[in-house]
C-alpha cells in the first residue's frame, strides 16, 4: 500500500507489468494497462499514452486512456495526456479521457485544463461522448459525485433516498411528481 495515495500496488512487479505491455497479444497488453492503473505510478505512463494513441486493438486504447485516467489524479503528467486523448479519433479513447478528466480535474488548474477540454467536448460528433459529459456535468452539478469516487459506499438508489426501490422505479416516480407540479 502506498500510504501518500492510500493505492494498493499492483500484484507483480514493474517488469512483468513492462512485459505485459509490450507483449503481441492484445488480451495481455490490456491487461498490462489495467496492472499499471492499480500500480499507480508514472513508471509505465509514457508506455499507456503510446498504446492509447496507436495500438492497433481497440480495446488496448480504449484500456490504456482509462488507465492513464485513473491515475491522472494523482499525478500531473497523466493529467496532461488526458488532455491530448481527448482530440483522439477513436471515440472510446476520447470518452476514457473525458471520464479522466471529469474524474481528475480537483484542483484549480487542473480544472481551469480540463473546463475548455469538456466545453469541446460536450459539443463532439460522437453521440456517446456528447451523452456522457452532459450527464457527467450535470451530476456535478446537483452534487452527485458517481464517476468521482465519491458515494461511501452506498448504491445509487441509496445515495439518492431511494433504498428498497429499483432506480428506474426512482426515476418514473420523480417523473411523475415533477409532472404534477
Amino acid at each position: 500500500m502506498d500510504t501518500k495515495s492510500g493505492r494498493r500496488r499492483a500484484d507483480g512487479n514493474a517488469d512483468e507489468i513492462a512485459a505485459l505491455l509490450g507483449d503481441e497479444r492484445a488480451v495481455s497488453r490490456e491487461a498490462g494497462a489495467r496492472r499499471a492503473a492499480r500500480d499507480g505510478s508514472a513508471r509505465h505512463l509514457r508506455t499507456l499514452n503510446e498504446l492509447a494513441l496507436g495500438d492497433p486493438s481497440q480495446r488496448v486504447r480504449r484500456e490504456a486512456a482509462a488507465s492513464i485516467g485513473r491515475i491522472a489524479a494523482e499525478l500531473p503528467e497523466a493529467f496532461a495526456m488526458l488532455a491530448g486523448l481527448a482530440e483522439h479519433t477513436d471515440p472510446g479513447v476520447v470518452l476514457q479521457a473525458a471520464r479522466g478528466l471529469m474524474r481528475s480535474g480537483r484542483g484549480c488548474t487542473q480544472r481551469a485544463i480540463a473546463e475548455p477540454l469538456l466545453d469541446r467536448l460536450a459539443a463532439h460528433p460522437n453521440e456517446v461522448v456528447r451523452d456522457f459529459v452532459a450527464v457527467e456535468r450535470g451530476r456535478a452539478a446537483r452534487g452527485h459525485n458517481a464517476r468521482a469516487g465519491g458515494g461511501g459506499g452506498k448504491s445509487a438508489p441509496r445515495r439518492a433516498g431511494l433504498a428498497g426501490e429499483s432506480t428506474g422505479a426512482g426515476r418514473r416516480a420523480r417523473a411523475a411528481a415533477a409532472l404534477a407540479r
